[in-house]
């Protein structure tokens, strides 16, 4: 009766959740989904269970980092069976890197042949993952795994290859099971989310300040989406909040308490974000807003050795890798179409919005636009307690511009991004869990601020699950 009557003070979320799900629901409803609707009110009654469950959760815990492992998981396992193969763009090229990685392959060696058959080596069934295709309309996913060679040309060869060491295990799990294909996407799936969970988790417990943003962003419908497939890019999502974490925890420490250990160890996280996705280096940088006096004896100058230390290592990868060769990187600078691009940029925000819902090609208006009100609420109003300096808040603000323009430069040199609508706002999404150091107006506490935010993040959560039921059954 006790935990009955606990739960009555919070009805009114509960019912708000309810409510605010079923009216953005049916108004993504078509005349076929009314027609036949059974498919759609099944994946809309888990959904609004499993949000129920992972609000309830926080309830009874207040832990932030519990409560998104499950947001997560739960969430995330639904995204696992439900998204089409290939749904996340270039899905199929990172299924099939994966597929090589569990080869043990950890640098795949280009095959030049003169039959039209050049490309990277793995097997058939790899390479012949339909795109936007669920377990329903392929035969694909009931076939067995066929083990023939076969070549395919890789869209990110030269992502390191921890990026897809889950994908991999899931991978080989399937094979040695001797399961059929759709066991080899779906167990790379689960493993990849698992590891994004672990990471994200890790952070967020971790972390000394920052915590609800870092629920916000780990939570963020196409982070959860995106960790819930092939991409590589899942690990750098998740281990660029890893890195901040330590960060701010460096930000926090007590006084004449960093040592050389605590500086090489941040080093050590930044180079291996970096070999990942090479313009996170920039996070190196931020060893600067840490107080002299955080340091021991105020030996503030050892940070100097660490960043040339990352600086260096990094132009010998991307000299050896090839991930942005000096050549790619002179023809970005010297195509006028290409700077023009990079201009461009601010022009290109409305574009972003619409990158918001992370499906292939299948823009959530309602959803984008919600979702960038919430965001813009939360970053100004969600209370932050000790605010930086202007100087410091310029400093961050600098870094990060500086991170956006050179994710935007590699893309150009790799030939993956579209010159007017710039490079998929997903790839820097991890770094804005700074923004409220910089832009926050608040540091004084919103009564139930915690409970509302929770609740807008499981929302948005069952609304992109829903959209994917209309879109796809």
């Amino acid at each position: 009766m006790k935990d009955f009557n606990k739960y009555l003070q919070y009805k009114r979320y509960f019912v708000a959740l309810i409510i605010i799900t079923l009216i953005a629901t049916f108004a993504l409803f078509s005349a076929d989904n009314y027609n036949s609707p059974l498919n759609e009110i099944v994946i809309l009654i888990i959904s609004l269970m499993i949000g129920i469950i992972s609000f309830t959760y926080y309830i009874n815990t207040k832990k932030l980092y519990k409560t998104a492992l499950i947001i997560i998981l739960l969430f995330g396992l639904m995204f696992v069976f439900l998204s089409p193969m290939g749904s996340i763009a270039h899905e199929k090229s990172e299924f099939v890197h994966s597929e090589i990685t569990s080869q043990g392959v950890l640098f795949p060696g280009y095959i030049d042949s003169q039959n039209n058959a050049s490309g990277y080596l793995t097997i058939a069934s790899a390479a012949n993952l339909p795109k936007e295709k669920t377990i329903f309309t392929t035969d694909w996913s009931n076939e067995n795994i066929n083990y023939t060679k076969v070549s395919y040309n890789l869209d990110f060869k030269d992502n390191i290859f921890y990026s897809y060491v889950a994908q991999a295990i899931g991978i080989e799990l399937a094979k040695i099971l001797n399961l059929n294909n759709i066991f080899m996407l779906w167990f790379a799936r689960i493993c990849n989310l698992l590891l994004y969970a672990a990471l994200s988790c890790i952070a967020i417990r971790k972390t000394p300040c920052l915590k609800m943003p870092m629920v916000v962003m780990a939570c963020f419908p196409a982070s959860i989406v995106l960790a819930s497939t092939c991409s590589g890019y899942a690990f750098v999502y998740s281990f660029t909040l890893v890195v901040i974490a330590y960060l701010l925890n460096l930000y926090k420490s007590k006084d004449f308490s960093i040592t050389k250990k605590e500086i090489l160890i941040y080093t050590l996280l930044v180079l291996i974000l970096a070999l990942a996705q090479p313009v996170f280096v920039s996070l190196i940088l931020l060893l600067l807003i840490i107080p002299h006096n955080k340091f021991k004896n105020n030996k503030y100058h050892s940070i100097i050795p660490s960043i040339i230390l990352t600086l260096i290592v990094l132009l010998l990868w991307a000299k050896f890798s090839s991930y942005i060769g000096f050549s790619q990187l002179k023809f970005v600078i010297t195509d006028y179409p290409s700077l023009i691009s990079i201009i461009k940029i601010p022009n290109q925000i409305a574009m972003q919005i619409n990158l918001f819902s992370v499906i292939d090609n299948h823009p959530l208006m309602l959803f984008n636009y919600s979702y960038l009100i919430f965001i813009v609420l939360f970053i100004l109003f969600y209370p932050i307690k000790g605010q930086l300096t202007r100087n410091k808040k310029i400093f961050i603000a600098v870094i990060l511009i500086i991170t956006i323009i050179g994710l935007h430069v590699i893309s150009l040199s790799k030939g993956i991004i579209n010159l007017e609508t710039g490079i998929d706002i997903i790839y820097y999404f991890p770094i804005l869990v700074l923004l409220p150091l910089i832009f926050n107006i608040n540091d004084k506490k919103i009564r139930n601020i915690d409970l509302i935010t929770i609740m807008s993040v499981i929302i948005f959560l069952i609304f992109n699950l829903v959209f994917v039921g209309v879109l796809f059954y």
